[in-house]
Order: structure tokens, then C-alpha cells, then sequence
């Protein structure tokens, strides 16, 4: 009775030792095939997406930046004397709705009035700190420049 005993206790420990066995190799081989997968589809796709929306959002506000320096309508109010403040404000909120930017504004370098859609909401000042970005722009050779916030929720 014990030699039966100490053969079923060892095709148990057996059983029970490849089951054990199998089921480790059996996991660390899903983990290298999920590994695997993350690194040749996941991962490019989602760098390609977020890629795709910060491409989207840098050059879409240059593109619209871009169409208002060409609005003849822009123009012709900067060259008539920025008297309809009203029509002004209706065309920033007007490209605002258009576009879905956050916001839109113009300064104008011949009176130095900061319009938004809101109206006129400052005169831009050397001497002001707040405004040093307009002066600084205004003296870089490039044409633009790009600034992001980035708010974390």
C-alpha cells in the first residue's frame, strides 16, 4: 500500500509540476507576444495619432493667422482708420465661430490698439511688461511665431 502511495503522490507532484511549468511559460510567452504587438502596432499608431493632432494644432491657427493678414476686408478697415470697432469685433468672433480657434486678435502697428473680439482691450506700451512679446515679435525676422500652452487635467 505504500509503493501505491508513493506512485500516486508522485504522478501528482508530476501533474502538478508541469501543470505549474507549462502555465509559467505558457504566461511569460503571452507576455512577450503582448509586448511585442504594443511595440510593432499600438505604440506607432498612437505616436502617429498624437503626432497627427499636434500637427493639426500648430498649423490650423498659422493657416487662419495666414487668411487674415490676406483679408482685403482686414486691410481696407486698417487703412481706413479702424473706425468700426463693432465690425471689427463681429469679424474676429465671426472667425472664431468659423475656425473653432480660442481666440483671435489683430494689433495694430499704426495706433498700437489690441483688438479681440471683445473690442479693444489694450494699447500695447514699450514700457508695459505684459506687452514686451508685441515688441519682440515685431524686431524677429521671422514671420510668425508659434507659442503653446499646455494645460494638464
Amino acid at each position: 500500500m505504500q509503493l501505491k502511495t508513493k506512485v500516486v503522490a508522485t504522478i501528482a507532484g508530476l501533474l502538478l509540476g508541469v501543470s505549474i511549468v507549462g502555465s509559467l511559460i505558457n504566461y511569460h510567452k503571452n507576455v512577450q507576444d503582448a509586448q511585442a504587438q504594443l511595440q510593432s502596432t499600438s505604440l506607432p499608431l498612437s505616436v502617429d495619432n498624437i503626432y497627427a493632432e499636434v500637427q493639426q494644432r500648430m498649423i490650423e491657427p498659422l493657416l487662419v493667422s495666414s487668411l487674415m493678414s490676406h483679408d482685403t476686408f482686414l486691410r481696407d478697415w486698417i487703412m481706413s482708420g479702424e473706425a468700426d470697432i463693432n465690425g471689427i469685433m463681429r469679424y474676429f468672433a465671426e472667425i472664431q465661430r468659423k475656425y473653432n480657434v480660442f481666440t483671435t486678435f489683430l494689433v495694430s502697428d499704426k495706433t498700437k490698439k489690441y483688438y479681440h473680439s471683445r473690442g479693444v482691450i489694450d494699447v500695447v506700451n514699450k514700457e508695459n511688461s505684459a506687452d514686451a512679446w508685441y515688441f519682440r515679435f515685431k524686431e524677429q525676422p521671422e514671420p510668425y511665431e508659434i507659442n503653446l500652452v499646455i494645460t494638464l487635467i
